[in-house]
């Protein structure tokens, strides 16, 4: 004789706790008591004669068999969700919550302009974004698109979408050309105030060893972090030289606070920017009207800048 089919609220309660890897986190999520989830734990655990979890006063950990079964239950429970929600939202306008994760720099200054005339041509929208420089699961952080750069991208099961390609620019504010020539070859960088951020240093170094240059005496940045926004506006109040993503300063180098330097430097391979989604055979309104607003957005851009 078959086993009964589990709950479908049992099996939503348990790839939670196993996500999540908390009871706590698991009920907050789904908006319930902590007693709610263990008794739907027990529950499935009781249907299907197996132990699924290991709990433990502060960690909860999934057993060999939790793996392998919230694996196929995630599949199935998604394929649940992508009928549903075919069913709710066909011919609907864009609505809801859209969560987005995208790193700092171009978040402030590609993402946030965008997003605010997106969600005026879209009201029945709001948008969540989650800027870091670490990459999110999809799953675990309940996210709708990534925006992700990169020469190219890991094997995943997510969906990219090539939005554009990225330049990498040498700029410098006015205020700093003013009192520093600009530089006509790559090797008189040496001689400036360079605001780097990520492994730009290392790059930079690569390319002197393999050039002519390699004569030339090279100081350290005047200025490194992490995070590329600190260097652009370190770059836009006079600090120095800025290695950045051409979507970061069309605006800038447009209406004349950053000034792009050796506009015939080669030497960095092109960064292609990436909208990425989960595999769904139905992808909602919501993300098809964001890719396609951002994606026009970005040609309109690059449009304005052969001009």
């Amino acid at each position: 004789m078959d086993s009964p089919l589990p709950d479908l609220h049992d099996l939503r309660a348990f790839c939670a706790v196993v996500d999540h890897g908390s009871i706590t986190a698991a009920a907050k999520m789904l908006r319930e008591t902590k007693g709610s989830v263990s008794r739907r734990l027990v529950r499935l655990e009781r249907t299907l004669g197996v132990a699924l979890v290991r709990r433990s006063p502060r960690l909860v950990q999934p057993t060999e068999e939790g793996i392998a079964y919230r694996n196929r239950a995630a599949r199935v429970l998604e394929a649940l969700d992508d009928a549903r929600r075919e069913i709710e939202h066909a011919g609907n306008a864009p609505r809801g919550t859209l969560r987005i994760t995208a790193p700092p720099d171009l978040a402030v200054d590609l993402l946030a302009p965008v997003v605010a005339r997106f969600l005026e041509q879209y009201p029945e929208v709001r948008v969540e974004m989650l800027v870091t420089e670490r990459v999110l699961d999809f799953d675990a952080h309940q996210l709708d698109v990534a925006l992700r750069p990169g020469v190219s991208l890991a094997d995943s099961s997510l969906i990219a979408h090539k939005l554009s390609e990225m330049r990498w620019v040498f700029a410098a504010a006015p205020s700093y050309l003013a009192t520093h020539p600009a530089p006509a070859e790559f090797g008189d960088l040496a001689a400036h105030r360079l605001l780097l951020f990520g492994p730009q240093e290392r790059l930079l170094a690569e390319i002197a060893q393999r050039g002519r240059k390699r004569d030339v005496e090279w100081a350290p940045p005047a200025l490194h972090s992490t995070d590329g926004n600190v260097v652009h506006r370190a770059a836009l109040v006079g600090g120095g030289v800025a290695l950045l993503p051409s979507p970061v300063v069309n605006d800038d180098l447009r209406d004349g606070r950053l000034v792009a330097l050796l506009p015939g430097f080669t030497g960095f391979p092109k960064i292609s920017l990436y909208l990425l989604h989960p595999p769904s055979r139905f992808v909602a309104p919501k993300v098809k009207a964001f890719q396609a607003f951002l994606s026009a957005a970005l040609k309109d851009c690059a449009g304005q800048q052969k001009r």
